[in-house]
C-alpha cells in the first residue's frame, strides 16, 4: 500500500486544483488531458511517481470515506 503522508495528499490537492482552473475537469469529470497533467504534475512535485489508479484511489478515499 502506498504511503500517504499529508505533503503527499497537499501535492494531490495542489495538482487537482491547478487542472480543475486550466478547465480539464469540465462537469465534474477530469478529461484525459487532466488526468495526464495531475499525473505527470504530482510526479514533479512530490518525486514519488504513481499511477492514475492510485491517484483516482486516493481522490474517493478523500472525498467520500471510503476505500475501492
Amino acid at each position: 500500500m502506498a504511503d500517504w503522508g499529508d505533503c503527499f495528499v497537499k501535492h494531490l490537492f495542489d495538482v487537482c486544483k491547478e487542472e480543475i482552473e486550466a478547465g480539464n475537469r469540465p462537469m465534474g469529470i477530469f478529461t484525459t488531458t487532466g488526468w495526464k497533467n495531475v499525473v505527470s504534475k504530482f510526479a514533479e512535485k512530490s518525486g514519488d511517481k504513481r499511477t492514475k489508479k492510485q491517484l483516482k484511489r486516493r481522490i474517493v478515499i478523500l472525498r467520500y470515506g471510503i476505500i475501492v
